[in-house]
């Protein structure tokens, strides 16, 4: 019972192929007629001849001799010792008719008895369930051939390793740093028995016949007798085997690395990812592939060449450390190209030195690696497949979410009904057809602008040469990002490993950030109450192919506004009046604290003196009018004051009919002066008394003296001015009360209507 396991895959047996690095079960039992069946993986060829008809014959024979031309080519072009005596096996006869499997030996096994075919599939798995009694006679391995007898367990274990040495002086964690790097281990004797057990085997591996290097952290130094302060070392020279205790801070001649067989180096090269192994042990080792890719050492060199012998790079170096990392290689034509070969996890990323980071601190914006290569190179969008265009959106109906911020409003326009606001717009999206790597966090793509589809927003009701700013990109801000939902899959992008993301996980964000002068219908009726609605529209530009559509269950905007001067800003709502339109509604609420203390409250206390006179005596009429008089004028100076700065409108203003029914007033209390002092004035009968009074005297005698008449009593002339004065009084507190309370009630209403329209 032969099992033989291919290294690459040459030529099919009966169009079955045999996997490269994976083992087959092969019998060939001859029957008494002198017959050859053949057995593969449980299934039965017999080796009857072609029919003297059949053409296939010739173009078989043919095929089988040129591969066995091809490997021995391979072999004779490559001076590595490894391709020096390639061994062959030819299953049958180059000149026979029958179907002859070619291929290279990488390993036979041959078992003490005949397997069974269960036995045989868990020894070719290396099961856990193999039979217990189940040894191994004779293991072939490329030039060399060991004859033990050795248990499945062992053998399928870490028990069969390799060993990599070459001369360095270097520290014990300098070592082991490097070690590690190559995925194995420091030599660990546990006693002296593999103390002994490690001098055998090394000058066989590394053909020196002495040799002084670290051991591991992990040696059992108190078997050894050595020091547990110290690092441990192995001294192979004078002929003998010495375990040493020395500082740490020391220096070792030799560098001794084991490393499992069928561990294997990753070689990441382009976007592809390939697997190479270990095939010798020694200095000149060699590494190769399940695909015919390989690593030679060649006059000082390492060469990596893929599958039929083109070189793929070349780098300098003398030992297996050198080229272990994300490096760069010489390429035909001698430019340099990034190539990783690495013992690393899947889910690590290989910096350039070597050492091993995970994947998801690549490209953080935090430099990892002690040589910060974890942070270069990184290209979060991959280039678009050739059929993207960025004129054409994703899909036939792509949602395209949105944020407004207004962030400052700087020119209110009243005249020509402007607003000037500073604006910040925030549009997300997905494109399936994208990639995207290492998109951990929320990464700034504006490299990739202009490479990409994005979403037209024209603004609605804004000057023209905005919309055409915003379309150019002229004397505006743009910033791509772009936000990943998953953690990705691990992948290798341009020679090194990475998290990818496609579209459907990756959300891009727009911002936008530009000054617009948009247009707002001022009502000044409430003036300078007022408060006035002014929106800012957004609607998305139609697309060549497909439609765009606002997001209804994704659209958000900040409630809280910059306060421009003489005004308060408030958000009402961001409304959707259609799929591809929204408008942002807000509110500018003028501060009317300075018109209350310059307007409203001297002329009140005007209208408070103005109506005070009335309470003077009614005879100082002189007082009255003039006191009067002098508020006419100070409100006619404040109106005139007022006028200048208020804003031009049609209709009539609230602090206008403020001025006016103030104006009015006043001169309502100087119609009661008037007439108060027309009531003082003497009445006719009085004026013609005062008149014939001294016309009527005339000298009598005491005895002639007429008895004198009663006089006749005529109404107070006090009197009528009083009652005039009285009820011009009351009837201006009246009106002033009624006036009042109607003309701010007015005013609270229009604006609570306003709030909660």
């Amino acid at each position: 019972m032969i099992s033989i396991r291919t290294e690459s895959q040459l030529v099919d047996v009966h169009e079955e192929s045999l996997t490269p690095r994976t083992w087959h079960q092969l019998c060939l039992l001859r029957s008494p007629d002198s017959q050859v069946h053949m057995l593969l993986n449980g299934r039965t060829y017999a080796s009857v001849p072609y029919p003297a008809n059949d053409s296939g014959v010739d173009y078989r024979q043919e095929r089988n001799g040129k591969a066995i031309a091809s490997l021995i080519r391979r072999a004779e072009d490559r001076s590595g010792k490894n391709f020096t005596n390639i061994p062959l096996i030819v299953l049958g006869s180059l000149e026979s008719e029958f179907e002859s499997p070619i291929g290279r030996i990488a390993d036979v096994r041959m078992y003490w008895k005949l397997l069974s075919t269960t036995e045989t599939e868990t020894l070719r798995m290396c099961s856990e369930k193999a039979p217990e009694g189940t040894k191994l006679e004779i293991q072939y391995t490329t030039e060399a051939v060991m004859l033990r007898k050795v248990p499945k367990q062992v053998m399928c274990s870490d028990f069969w390793i390799h060993v990599v040495t070459y001369t360095a002086y270097t520290k014990q964690g300098y070592t082991e740093a490097l070690c590690t790097k190559l995925g194995g281990w420091l030599p660990a004797p546990q006693n002296f028995d593999d103390l002994i057990n490690i001098a055998d085997i090394l000058p066989d591996y590394s053909g020196k016949p002495e040799m002084y290097f670290w051991l591991s952290n992990n040696t059992n130094k108190l078997a050894l007798g050595m020091s547990e302060e110290w690092c441990c070392a192995q001294d192979l020279r004078h002929g003998g085997s010495l375990p040493m205790s020395v500082p740490c801070s020391s220096w070792a001649r030799d560098f001794v690395c084991f490393i499992s067989q069928g561990k294997s180096v990753h070689l990441l090269h382009s976007n592809e990812e390939i697997e190479l192994f270990f095939g010798d042990v020694g200095e000149n080792y060699l590494l190769v592939s399940d695909q015919g890719y390989s690593l030679t050492a060649e006059n000082g060199s390492y060469v990596l060449r893929n599958l039929v012998g083109v070189r793929l790079g070349q780098r300098e170096g003398q030992q297996i450390t050198d080229i272990i990392g994300l490096r760069d290689w010489i390429i035909t034509g001698g430019s340099r190209y990034s190539i990783t070969l690495s013992t690393c996890h899947l889910d690590q990323f290989t910096c350039q030195n070597g050492d091993c980071l995970e994947l998801e601190r690549r490209c953080d914006k935090f430099p990892d690696c002690s040589d910060g290569s974890d942070e270069d190179n990184c290209h979060y969008l991959q280039p678009p497949p050739a059929n993207y265009r960025s004129f054409l959106p994703p899909s036939t109906t792509t949602t395209v979410s949105l944020t407004v911020d207004i962030t400052d409003i700087h020119d209110i326009n009243m005249k020509e009904s402007q607003l000037g606001i500073s604006v910040t717009v925030e549009l997300r999206w997905m494109d399936p057809r994208l990639t995207f790597t290492n998109m951990a966090n929320k990464t700034r793509l504006d490299e990739a602008l202009d490479q990409i589809w994005k979403p037209t927003v024209v603004f609605v009701g804004a000057k023209y040469e905005d919309n055409v700013n915003l379309y150019q990109g002229v004397n505006i801000m743009r910033f791509l990002f772009a936000e990943s939902s998953t953690k990705g899959v691990p992948t290798v992008v341009n020679s090194s490993r990475a998290l990818m993301q496609d579209g459907h996980q990756v959300r891009l964000i727009l911002q936008l950030m530009l000054d617009l002068s948009v247009t707002c219908s001022y009502d000044l009726v409430l003036y300078p109450f007022d408060v006035q609605e002014c929106g800012l529209n957004l609607a998305l530009a139609s697309e060549l192919t497909g439609d765009t559509y606002w997001d209804s269950k994704d659209m958000h905007a900040n409630h809280v506004l910059p306060q421009p001067a003489l005004y308060g800003a408030t958000i009402v709502k961001l409304e959707q009046l259609s799929k591809t339109e929204v408008v942002l509604r807000f509110l500018l609420e003028r501060w009317y604290g300075s018109y209350m203390l310059t307007s409203y409250l001297p002329c009140l206390i005007l209208l408070v003196i103005g109506t005070a006179t009335q309470l003077y005596p009614v005879t100082a009429v002189s007082d009255r009018v003039m006191v009067t008089l002098s508020c006419l004028i100070v409100l006619a100076s404040l109106l005139a004051q007022a006028s200048a700065t208020l804003p031009e409108s049609a209709s009539s203003k609230a602090i206008e009919v403020w001025f006016s029914y103030t104006i009015a007033r006043m001169f309502l209390v100087s119609m009661v002066h008037t007439a108060v002092y027309r009531a003082e004035s003497t009445t006719p009968e009085e004026r013609t008394a005062k008149i014939q009074s001294p016309l009527m005297l005339k000298v009598v005698s005491a005895r002639s003296v007429a008895p004198q008449r009663k006089p006749q009593k005529y109404p107070s002339k006090h009197d009528r001015a009083k009652r005039i004065n009285h009820v011009g009084l009351t009837v201006g507190l009246a009106l002033d009360l009624v006036f009042i309370a109607s003309y701010f009630a007015y005013i609270l209403t229009i604006r609570n209507r306003i709030f909660h329209a």
